[in-house]
């Protein structure tokens, strides 16, 4: 009795069956093939699109600080600025976290009109005393003429038509060691033909806020 072989057997199915068979097989790979194709594309698609309208999500702090009092004294007219240093850690453009970083800097403005005479201000010293009563010393007399010091400079200012003011903007780089408000005591002068001191009692109110941004608002902030 002779044994039949696969091959054989494969030779006795009919060629049209045989053509049959194979073309299903080849239509079913396509549409597995194409089927895994659309749902990679998918996936890319709810991948890519979300990140490139945001950018990422992010978290952020942002501080608030305002000087409070300056209207209460006639000139020379002294504000003083508080804008923290950011950095920011996590990954670029995913997810990051933007935190504000201490020491604080200040610009103290001291600002006259041209109906006050002067070349610059000094500032003598300058001490803050936090709302829990812990007390500072920003400023205190290192140099010959008692403090840091700063020449007028022209500014431009529409508040009153026809008078042109003068600033003199002192910086401290690493001024302010701790998160809160605080009230400031600032003693200076306007050096000239006449030393014109001044004192200054302001207040900084200080407030942050929390925020989940994305990253198109944190490059909008960058190229502030």
């Amino acid at each position: 009795m002779e044994h039949c072989s696969f091959e054989s057997i494969t030779n006795m199915c009919p060629p049209g069956r045989r053509s049959a068979e194979g073309g299903a097989t080849l239509l079913t790979r396509n549409v597995s093939y194409k089927m895994k194709k659309k749902r990679i594309i998918c996936w890319v698609a709810v991948i890519v699109i979300p990140w490139a309208l945001t950018l990422g999500v992010h978290s952020a702090t942002f501080v608030r600080a305002y000087c409070q009092g300056d209207e209460a004294y006639d000139q020379p007219k002294v504000y003083v600025l508080m804008n923290p240093q950011y950095y920011t850690a996590g990954v670029p453009w995913l997810h990051t976290q933007r935190r504000d970083l201490l020491p604080y800097p200040l610009g103290i403005l001291v600002t006259v009109d041209d109906r006050f005479p002067g070349q610059g201000a000094v500032i003598e010293s300058m001490e803050v005393e936090y709302d829990d009563g812990d007390k500072a010393v920003i400023i205190e007399p290192k140099y010959a003429r008692g403090g840091p010091f700063r020449v007028f400079e022209p500014v431009e200012s529409g508040k009153v038509p026809g008078r042109t003011f003068r600033c003199a903007r002192i910086d401290v780089t690493k001024a302010i060691w701790r998160r809160g408000s605080f009230k400031m005591v600032i003693k200076g002068y306007v050096y000239g033909d006449k030393d014109v001191p001044f004192e200054r009692r302001l207040r900084m109110d200080y407030s942050t806020e929390n925020r989940l941004v994305i990253g198109w608002i944190l490059l909008a902030l960058s190229t502030l």
